[in-house]
């Protein structure tokens, strides 16, 4: 049997990730041994149940779970594969020693990889934790040929902003500021994020500020604060352009668990309301986010 190609893969943060190589399973004994039957293992499986895993290079720690299907080719019957699980399955060998009848299918779930630290990611080869794939002849089970399949995973920093929405402002009131929030949800596997608060409107020879403006092209300044919690608290102002962190994001879900961790408030003085022309005043502020 011949090696499956060593695989590797940069998760970009988009949904599941599903990789395959393939091998030559070949008959080399004559048409009496040309079936045969597959397993798996990996050494300190991640589970009990015969989870599979890759380990954090840094730590050593199997980390990351995976699954491993393997397909006979063309189409000729497929088995999902557990960690120290008999062997299983007939598929046809082949006469050919330069076929390509075999194939193993890697699986990354995005809500485990979200969940892993930026870093990288794999399987040994030899010692702790290696993975070993093994094939033996139907009639002959004590004829067993194996290979050690290779794949590693790098995390990079990633970061994301998610669940604003627009913030409108009430034309006056009896205050002297008028002022509207919105709340957000920050995920980043570096745990912590540095944002960054900018316009293309602003008050002109005033760096900094930002500003609404109506269809007539008049002008109201506005300021913004933004907040680690997305309860309010204390916030901290921001000018356009200007950054806020770093901050703690979540780190164990992209939704933050329906628990929000960011908070924005814009304010306008009516004193400024008060002085522009009529109309509608409304604005695009852009908040990105940076991992840290």
């Amino acid at each position: 049997m011949e090696d499956f190609a060593p695989l590797s893969h940069t998760w970009d943060g988009a949904g599941d990730v599903q990789r395959s190589s393939t091998a030559c399973v070949s008959v080399r004994a004559g048409p009496n041994e040309r079936e045969y039957r597959v397993r798996a293992e990996q050494t300190g499986a991640l589970a009990p149940d015969g989870s599979f895993a890759l380990r954090d290079n840094a730590s050593g720690r199997l980390v990351l779970p995976f699954t491993l299907e393997f397909d006979s080719l063309p189409a000729s019957g497929s088995l999902s594969l557990e960690s120290g699980a008999a062997f299983g399955g007939y598929f046809p060998g082949s006469y050919d020693l330069g076929c390509v009848n075999a194939r193993l299918s890697w699986r990354f779930l995005a809500s485990d990889l979200e969940q892993m630290p930026a870093g990288d990611y794999g399987v040994s080869v030899g010692g702790a934790h290696s993975l070993q794939f093994y094939a033996s002849w139907k009639n002959n089970s004590n004829r067993i040929v194996q290979t050690a399949p290779e794949f590693s995973m790098r995390v990079p920093a990633l970061v994301q902003i998610s669940g604003l929405d627009d913030i409108a402002l009430p034309a006056g009131s009896g205050g002297d500021v008028v002022s509207g929030t919105d709340t957000y949800c920050v995920w980043s596997n570096a745990g912590a994020y540095t944002l960054v608060a900018s316009s293309g409107l602003s008050i002109p020879d005033r760096p900094g500020s930002f500003a609404l403006r109506s269809g007539a092209g008049g002008l109201i300044p506005y300021t913004v604060l933004v907040s680690g919690s997305g309860t309010g608290g204390s916030g901290t102002p921001v000018e356009n352009g200007g950054a806020v962190g770093p901050l703690t994001a979540n780190a164990a879900s992209r939704d933050c668990q329906g628990a929000d961790n960011g908070l924005v408030q814009v304010a306008v003085r009516v004193e400024d309301i008060n002085s522009a022309g009529a109309g509608q005043y409304q604005g695009t502020l852009l908040l990105r986010v940076h991992a840290q």
